[in-house]
């Protein structure tokens, strides 16, 4: 998803755009929801294992939850209460 905050600097990043964070700074970016790790195939796997229940949903916008659901196959048409439940 398109992104801009505290933790990017305030810089613009777009959905589908690859970048390096620091460690500390991309664990957040993924337990937030807002990226996603991305481990290139000749390198050794760097996995970072997040629970589903470490995402915070009730931070994430609308949007943000449907663009989880249609990631995890969940009907994204839901109430928004209906999505965290069907998300958690």
């Amino acid at each position: 998803m398109d992104y801009r905050g505290r933790l990017t600097g305030e810089r613009f990043y777009r959905a589908g755009q690859a970048v390096e964070f620091p460690d500390n700074v991309a664990t957040q970016l993924v337990r937030r929801g807002r990226a996603v790790e991305v481990v290139e195939a000749d390198s050794p796997a760097h996995n970072i294992d997040i629970a589903a229940d470490e995402i915070d949903l009730d931070h994430l916008t609308y949007r943000e939850l449907q663009a989880l659901a249609k990631k995890n196959d969940i009907p994204a048409n839901q109430s928004r209460d209906d999505l965290i439940e069907a998300l958690s």
